[in-house]
Protein backbone atom coordinates (compact mmCIF):
# COMPACT_ATOMS: atom_id res chain seq x y z
CA UNK A 1 0.00 0.00 0.00
CA UNK A 2 1.48 3.02 -0.83
CA UNK A 3 2.52 5.84 2.23
CA UNK A 4 1.53 8.77 2.41
CA UNK A 5 4.30 11.03 3.65
CA UNK A 6 4.02 14.58 5.76
CA UNK A 7 5.68 17.07 3.06
CA UNK A 8 4.68 20.90 2.58
CA UNK A 9 7.78 20.97 -0.30
CA UNK A 10 5.23 19.71 -2.64
CA UNK A 11 2.51 21.94 -2.36
CA UNK A 12 1.74 22.99 -5.66
CA UNK A 13 1.67 19.81 -7.28
CA UNK A 14 -1.69 17.95 -6.53
CA UNK A 15 -1.92 15.45 -8.96
CA UNK A 16 0.59 13.29 -10.88
CA UNK A 17 -0.51 10.95 -13.60
CA UNK A 18 2.48 8.04 -14.00
CA UNK A 19 2.49 6.09 -17.39
CA UNK A 20 3.48 2.48 -17.69
CA UNK A 21 3.59 1.06 -21.07
CA UNK A 22 4.23 -2.90 -21.29
CA UNK A 23 4.48 -5.28 -24.31
CA UNK A 24 4.66 -9.15 -22.93
CA UNK A 25 6.31 -8.76 -19.84
CA UNK A 26 3.80 -10.27 -17.03
CA UNK A 27 6.67 -10.43 -14.47
CA UNK A 28 8.07 -7.52 -15.17
CA UNK A 29 5.13 -5.46 -15.38
CA UNK A 30 4.08 -7.04 -11.59
CA UNK A 31 7.20 -5.73 -10.25
CA UNK A 32 6.82 -2.44 -11.93
CA UNK A 33 3.08 -1.68 -10.71
CA UNK A 34 4.13 -3.38 -6.97
CA UNK A 35 6.58 -0.97 -6.63
CA UNK A 36 4.28 2.24 -7.57
CA UNK A 37 1.56 0.51 -5.05
CA UNK A 38 4.91 0.87 -2.68
CA UNK A 39 6.02 4.97 -3.19
CA UNK A 40 5.89 7.50 -0.67
CA UNK A 41 2.82 9.88 -1.80
CA UNK A 42 3.77 13.17 -0.08
CA UNK A 43 0.47 14.11 1.89
CA UNK A 44 -2.28 16.25 -0.72
CA UNK A 45 -0.66 14.85 -3.66
CA UNK A 46 -3.19 12.61 -5.81
CA UNK A 47 -1.22 10.11 -7.82
CA UNK A 48 -2.65 7.61 -10.70
CA UNK A 49 -1.04 4.85 -12.85
CA UNK A 50 -2.21 4.45 -16.43
CA UNK A 51 -1.08 0.99 -17.88
CA UNK A 52 -1.20 1.22 -21.77
CA UNK A 53 -1.14 -2.53 -22.80
CA UNK A 54 1.06 -2.90 -26.62
CA UNK A 55 -0.16 -6.33 -27.17
CA UNK A 56 -2.13 -7.05 -29.98
CA UNK A 57 -4.40 -9.14 -27.98
CA UNK A 58 -4.33 -6.97 -24.47
CA UNK A 59 -3.16 -9.87 -22.61
CA UNK A 60 -2.15 -7.41 -19.86
CA UNK A 61 -5.64 -6.60 -19.07
CA UNK A 62 -6.62 -8.87 -16.45
CA UNK A 63 -3.24 -8.44 -13.87
CA UNK A 64 -3.53 -5.00 -14.49
CA UNK A 65 -7.29 -5.13 -13.45
CA UNK A 66 -6.67 -7.39 -10.81
CA UNK A 67 -4.17 -5.18 -9.55
CA UNK A 68 -6.41 -2.40 -9.93
CA UNK A 69 -8.76 -3.41 -7.32
CA UNK A 70 -6.44 -4.24 -4.60
CA UNK A 71 -4.76 -0.98 -4.99
CA UNK A 72 -5.30 2.18 -2.24
CA UNK A 73 -4.68 4.47 -5.64
CA UNK A 74 -6.68 4.87 -8.99
CA UNK A 75 -5.13 2.58 -11.79
CA UNK A 76 -6.54 3.14 -15.68
CA UNK A 77 -5.73 0.03 -17.86
CA UNK A 78 -5.57 1.13 -21.87
CA UNK A 79 -5.07 -0.97 -24.68
CA UNK A 80 -3.08 -0.01 -27.60
CA UNK A 81 -3.07 -2.20 -30.23
CA UNK A 82 -1.25 -0.01 -32.67
CA UNK A 83 2.43 -1.34 -32.71
CA UNK A 84 5.19 0.58 -31.58
CA UNK A 85 6.40 2.64 -28.40
CA UNK A 86 5.68 5.79 -29.60
CA UNK A 87 1.94 4.93 -30.27
CA UNK A 88 1.90 3.25 -26.69
CA UNK A 89 3.85 6.40 -25.16
CA UNK A 90 1.07 8.82 -27.00
CA UNK A 91 -1.55 6.84 -25.54
CA UNK A 92 -0.32 8.26 -22.23
CA UNK A 93 -0.16 11.69 -23.21
CA UNK A 94 -3.92 11.42 -24.44
CA UNK A 95 -4.92 10.46 -21.33
CA UNK A 96 -3.31 12.68 -19.37
CA UNK A 97 -5.09 15.46 -21.37
CA UNK A 98 -8.70 13.84 -21.54
CA UNK A 99 -8.74 13.28 -18.16
CA UNK A 100 -11.56 16.71 -17.66
CA UNK A 101 -11.33 20.02 -17.43
CA UNK A 102 -7.77 21.62 -17.61
CA UNK A 103 -7.83 22.32 -13.79
CA UNK A 104 -8.61 19.07 -13.14
CA UNK A 105 -5.59 17.05 -15.61
CA UNK A 106 -2.08 16.11 -13.89
CA UNK A 107 -0.17 19.25 -13.20
CA UNK A 108 2.25 16.39 -14.25
CA UNK A 109 3.18 13.39 -15.98
CA UNK A 110 5.67 10.54 -15.58
CA UNK A 111 7.29 8.10 -17.16
CA UNK A 112 9.39 4.50 -15.98
CA UNK A 113 9.46 1.31 -18.08
CA UNK A 114 7.72 -1.96 -17.55
CA UNK A 115 11.22 -3.67 -16.91
CA UNK A 116 11.76 -1.10 -14.06
CA UNK A 117 11.51 -0.77 -10.45
CA UNK A 118 10.99 2.93 -8.75
CA UNK A 119 12.42 3.68 -5.41
CA UNK A 120 10.37 4.02 -2.76
CA UNK A 121 11.26 8.04 -2.46
CA UNK A 122 11.47 8.31 -6.47
CA UNK A 123 8.14 10.61 -6.33
CA UNK A 124 8.95 12.39 -3.32
CA UNK A 125 12.44 13.20 -4.55
CA UNK A 126 10.97 14.18 -7.77
CA UNK A 127 8.12 16.48 -6.14
CA UNK A 128 11.47 18.15 -4.11
CA UNK A 129 12.90 19.18 -6.35
CA UNK A 130 9.97 20.76 -9.31
CA UNK A 131 8.68 22.52 -6.18
CA UNK A 132 12.17 24.18 -5.25
CA UNK A 133 12.54 25.04 -9.51
CA UNK A 134 9.24 26.51 -9.41
CA UNK A 135 9.79 28.90 -7.01
CA UNK A 136 13.39 29.30 -7.98
CA UNK A 137 12.79 29.58 -12.33
CA UNK A 138 8.88 30.85 -11.66
CA UNK A 139 5.57 29.08 -11.47
CA UNK A 140 5.68 29.80 -15.99
CA UNK A 141 8.71 27.76 -16.28
CA UNK A 142 8.22 24.48 -17.79
CA UNK A 143 10.12 21.50 -16.09
CA UNK A 144 11.48 18.37 -17.42
CA UNK A 145 12.73 16.23 -14.91
CA UNK A 146 15.01 13.24 -14.97
CA UNK A 147 17.18 10.88 -12.75
CA UNK A 148 19.91 7.80 -12.91
CA UNK A 149 18.94 3.87 -14.00
CA UNK A 150 20.41 1.80 -11.44
CA UNK A 151 20.93 -1.68 -13.35
CA UNK A 152 19.95 -4.82 -11.72
CA UNK A 153 21.92 -7.77 -13.24
CA UNK A 154 21.47 -11.53 -12.97
CA UNK A 155 23.53 -13.67 -10.48
CA UNK A 156 24.37 -15.68 -13.66
CA UNK A 157 25.24 -12.55 -15.88
CA UNK A 158 29.12 -13.05 -16.76
CA UNK A 159 31.81 -11.12 -14.58
CA UNK A 160 32.63 -8.58 -17.42
CA UNK A 161 28.99 -7.77 -17.90
CA UNK A 162 29.20 -5.95 -14.21
CA UNK A 163 32.17 -3.50 -15.62
CA UNK A 164 30.71 -3.00 -18.98
CA UNK A 165 30.62 0.63 -19.77
CA UNK A 166 26.76 -0.04 -21.14
CA UNK A 167 25.54 -1.06 -17.73
CA UNK A 168 27.22 2.02 -15.59
CA UNK A 169 24.39 4.54 -14.58
CA UNK A 170 24.68 8.05 -15.85
CA UNK A 171 25.74 10.02 -12.43
CA UNK A 172 25.43 13.88 -12.63
CA UNK A 173 25.04 16.30 -9.57
CA UNK A 174 20.92 17.36 -8.83
CA UNK A 175 20.52 20.14 -10.71
CA UNK A 176 22.01 19.67 -13.65
CA UNK A 177 21.38 21.07 -16.71
CA UNK A 178 20.47 18.18 -19.69
CA UNK A 179 19.98 18.57 -23.26
CA UNK A 180 18.04 15.34 -22.95
CA UNK A 181 15.95 12.92 -21.27
CA UNK A 182 14.72 8.95 -21.23
CA UNK A 183 11.12 8.21 -20.67
CA UNK A 184 12.81 5.01 -18.62
CA UNK A 185 12.78 7.83 -15.75
CA UNK A 186 11.10 11.30 -15.75
CA UNK A 187 8.57 13.31 -14.49
CA UNK A 188 7.55 16.71 -16.52
CA UNK A 189 4.99 19.12 -16.76
CA UNK A 190 1.76 18.22 -18.24
CA UNK A 191 1.67 21.65 -19.63
CA UNK A 192 4.38 20.90 -21.95
CA UNK A 193 2.16 18.51 -23.86
CA UNK A 194 -1.07 20.76 -23.77
CA UNK A 195 0.88 24.04 -24.69
CA UNK A 196 2.96 22.90 -27.14
CA UNK A 197 0.91 19.67 -28.53
CA UNK A 198 4.42 17.68 -28.73
CA UNK A 199 4.17 13.91 -29.28
CA UNK A 200 5.77 11.20 -30.41
CA UNK A 201 7.29 10.65 -33.49
CA UNK A 202 5.99 7.53 -35.03
CA UNK A 203 8.42 7.10 -37.88
CA UNK A 204 10.29 6.17 -35.00
CA UNK A 205 7.87 3.97 -33.47
CA UNK A 206 9.48 0.61 -34.10
CA UNK A 207 13.21 2.23 -33.90
CA UNK A 208 15.37 3.99 -31.04
CA UNK A 209 15.58 7.16 -29.68
CA UNK A 210 11.89 8.70 -29.71
CA UNK A 211 11.97 9.74 -26.42
CA UNK A 212 15.51 11.79 -26.69
CA UNK A 213 13.71 13.48 -29.67
CA UNK A 214 11.10 14.36 -27.63
CA UNK A 215 12.38 15.70 -24.80
CA UNK A 216 15.33 17.45 -27.20
CA UNK A 217 12.19 19.19 -28.95
CA UNK A 218 10.49 20.13 -25.60
CA UNK A 219 13.94 21.80 -24.59
CA UNK A 220 13.93 23.60 -27.70
CA UNK A 221 11.10 25.37 -27.11
CA UNK A 222 11.69 26.74 -23.79
CA UNK A 223 11.91 23.85 -21.10
CA UNK A 224 14.37 23.27 -18.88
CA UNK A 225 15.68 19.75 -18.49
CA UNK A 226 17.00 18.98 -14.94
CA UNK A 227 18.93 16.19 -13.51
CA UNK A 228 17.52 14.98 -9.79
CA UNK A 229 20.25 12.56 -8.66
CA UNK A 230 17.83 11.05 -5.83
CA UNK A 231 15.43 10.23 -8.30
CA UNK A 232 16.35 6.58 -8.74
CA UNK A 233 14.89 3.62 -11.03
CA UNK A 234 16.27 -0.26 -10.82
CA UNK A 235 16.34 -1.33 -14.36
CA UNK A 236 16.23 -5.37 -14.20
CA UNK A 237 18.47 -6.62 -16.90
CA UNK A 238 17.55 -9.99 -18.86
CA UNK A 239 19.82 -12.82 -18.97
CA UNK A 240 20.12 -12.18 -23.27
CA UNK A 241 21.07 -8.51 -22.32
CA UNK A 242 23.76 -9.21 -21.16
CA UNK A 243 25.76 -11.43 -24.04
CA UNK A 244 28.74 -9.58 -26.34
CA UNK A 245 26.20 -9.80 -29.32
CA UNK A 246 22.90 -7.61 -27.25
CA UNK A 247 25.29 -5.19 -26.09
CA UNK A 248 27.49 -4.68 -29.49
CA UNK A 249 24.02 -4.26 -31.04
CA UNK A 250 22.31 -2.04 -28.65
CA UNK A 251 25.41 0.50 -29.00
CA UNK A 252 25.12 0.40 -32.70
CA UNK A 253 21.33 0.64 -32.98
CA UNK A 254 21.75 3.42 -30.94
CA UNK A 255 23.76 5.28 -32.90
CA UNK A 256 22.72 4.43 -36.54
CA UNK A 257 19.24 5.94 -35.45
CA UNK A 258 21.27 8.84 -33.80
CA UNK A 259 21.68 10.28 -37.19
CA UNK A 260 17.98 10.31 -38.29
CA UNK A 261 17.21 11.85 -35.02
CA UNK A 262 19.19 14.89 -35.13
CA UNK A 263 17.87 15.14 -39.11
CA UNK A 264 14.63 15.16 -37.22
CA UNK A 265 15.46 18.01 -34.80
CA UNK A 266 17.40 19.66 -37.56
CA UNK A 267 15.84 19.66 -40.90
CA UNK A 268 17.32 22.57 -42.53
CA UNK A 269 21.05 22.23 -40.98
CA UNK A 270 21.52 18.46 -42.72
CA UNK A 271 25.36 19.43 -44.35
CA UNK A 272 26.31 20.00 -40.43
CA UNK A 273 24.10 16.90 -39.14
CA UNK A 274 26.47 15.29 -41.77
CA UNK A 275 29.55 16.63 -41.00
CA UNK A 276 29.50 16.14 -36.96
CA UNK A 277 28.02 12.50 -37.25
CA UNK A 278 31.00 11.79 -39.45
CA UNK A 279 33.17 13.42 -37.53
CA UNK A 280 31.43 11.45 -34.18
CA UNK A 281 31.69 8.22 -35.98
CA UNK A 282 35.49 8.88 -37.09
CA UNK A 283 36.02 9.37 -33.27
CA UNK A 284 34.59 6.73 -31.90
CA UNK A 285 36.24 3.96 -34.16
CA UNK A 286 39.76 5.40 -33.53
CA UNK A 287 39.29 5.48 -30.02
CA UNK A 288 37.73 1.57 -30.27
CA UNK A 289 40.35 0.49 -32.65
CA UNK A 290 42.80 2.06 -30.37
CA UNK A 291 41.90 0.57 -26.70
CA UNK A 292 41.58 -2.51 -28.85
CA UNK A 293 44.64 -2.67 -30.49
CA UNK A 294 46.44 -2.02 -27.24
CA UNK A 295 44.81 -3.84 -24.82
CA UNK A 296 42.15 -6.13 -26.61
CA UNK A 297 44.11 -8.99 -26.96
CA UNK A 298 45.53 -9.04 -23.14
CA UNK A 299 42.36 -8.20 -21.34
CA UNK A 300 40.39 -10.99 -23.52
CA UNK A 301 42.84 -13.60 -22.05
CA UNK A 302 42.52 -12.84 -18.31
CA UNK A 303 38.44 -12.57 -17.80
CA UNK A 304 38.69 -10.08 -14.97
CA UNK A 305 39.79 -7.80 -17.57
CA UNK A 306 37.03 -8.72 -20.34
CA UNK A 307 35.06 -5.71 -20.21
CA UNK A 308 37.88 -3.52 -21.43
CA UNK A 309 37.32 -5.65 -24.80
CA UNK A 310 33.78 -5.20 -24.76
CA UNK A 311 33.95 -1.48 -24.01
CA UNK A 312 36.54 -1.07 -27.00
CA UNK A 313 34.12 -3.34 -29.71
CA UNK A 314 31.01 -1.25 -28.20
CA UNK A 315 33.11 2.14 -29.36
CA UNK A 316 33.57 0.65 -32.55
CA UNK A 317 29.66 -0.48 -32.55
CA UNK A 318 28.59 2.97 -32.07
CA UNK A 319 31.38 4.94 -34.64
CA UNK A 320 30.10 2.27 -37.07
CA UNK A 321 26.45 2.85 -36.41
CA UNK A 322 27.16 6.91 -36.60
CA UNK A 323 28.55 6.09 -39.89
CA UNK A 324 25.95 3.86 -41.45
CA UNK A 325 23.37 5.95 -40.31
CA UNK A 326 24.58 8.63 -42.42
CA UNK A 327 24.12 5.69 -45.56
CA UNK A 328 20.42 5.51 -44.41
CA UNK A 329 20.69 2.48 -42.90
CA UNK A 330 18.68 2.42 -39.48
CA UNK A 331 18.48 -0.52 -37.23
CA UNK A 332 15.14 -1.80 -36.48
CA UNK A 333 14.23 -2.81 -32.67
CA UNK A 334 12.16 -6.24 -32.11
CA UNK A 335 9.06 -5.52 -30.46
CA UNK A 336 10.27 -8.28 -28.09
CA UNK A 337 13.11 -6.85 -27.50
CA UNK A 338 12.53 -3.22 -26.81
Amino acid sequence: MADEVTTTTTAQVHFVLIGLCTYHRPTGLKQAMASVRDLEIPQGVRMELVVVDNNEDGSADHLVRRFSEVSSFVVHYCHEPIQGISSARNRVLDFALSIGLIGEQPQCTAFFDDDEILDSKWLVNYLSHYTSLKHTLGSEAILILTGPVHFELPERAPKWSRKADVFKPLRFTSGTRRQWAATNNVLFDTALIREHRLRFDLSLSLYSGEDQLFFMQAARRGAEIVWVEEAVVYEVVEDRRTTCGWILRHCYGYSSNGFFLYSKLFPSQRMKVVVLSLCKGCLYLCYGFFLLGTLGMFTWIFSRFRYCTINALALISRGSGWLCGILGLRYRVSLRGR
